[in-house]
């Protein structure tokens, strides 16, 4: 988690914007990894430009291939985040992002009830609760669920028993794609830990407590 300020832009309030040709954005796209993802693309009506960022909006540049970027909307907005440091399953609400050198940079994930509130309408109402940020260098985004994790020294202090309680409640894929995320030594554990203590689906309810 972060106690990084606000951002000035949320990624839910560009999608579906018009632009000044009256065309609606309808995805960004991100050059990651790394502690910030610089915004390199929008996409509009199928077509990919060159993002820009001007007098406080969106600006089209010349037309350039998708490759090896990541999709805002499909990849990271809405979907769940395992989070292996609180360990709990949370969802990405919304994405911190702001203006930099004439373009637009991503800053933090921001989970939590805040953001599903805003992006209701219901601003004063989320105001009432804290912002719950991630910040990117602490996730992977996989092809099933966002990781958050902190680093691997941290992680591996996490006792095996925790850690496999959340993990046994979680669909194959994703059990998977946050296995490969441990270190390699503490992954084997848990893998040994779930193995030998099947998941028990009246118990799902309940929330893993804290170390």
């Amino acid at each position: 988690m972060t106690d990084r300020a606000p951002a000035a832009v949320q990624l839910s309030d560009l999608l579906g914007r018009r632009l000044p040709g009256g065309e609606r954005v309808a995805d960004l796209l991100v050059e990651a990894p790394g502690t910030t993802w610089p915004v390199r693309a929008v996409v509009v009506d199928g077509t990919t430009y060159e993002a820009h960022w001007q007098r406080d909006r969106l600006a089209l540049g010349a037309p350039l291939p998708p490759t090896g970027l990541l999709s805002l909307r499909r990849d990271v907005l809405d979907r769940q985040v395992v989070d292996t440091d609180d360990r709990r399953v949370v969802r990405v609400g919304d994405v911190a992002l702001r203006p930099v050198d004439g373009g637009l940079e991503a800053v933090a994930l921001e989970v939590g009830l805040r953001p599903v509130l805003q992006r209701l309408g219901l601003r004063p109402l989320a105001r009432r609760h804290r912002e719950d940020l991630l910040r990117l260098d602490d996730v992977t985004v996989m092809a099933s669920c966002v990781v958050a994790h902190a680093s691997h020294a941290h992680v591996a202090t996490i006792e095996t028993h925790h850690l496999a309680r959340l993990i046994r409640r979680l669909p194959h894929r994703m059990k998977h794609d946050v296995l490969s995320q441990l270190p390699p030594e503490h992954s084997r554990a848990v893998r040994e830990h779930i193995a030998r203590r099947p998941h028990r689906p009246h118990l799902s309810r309940f929330r893993v407590p804290r170390a």
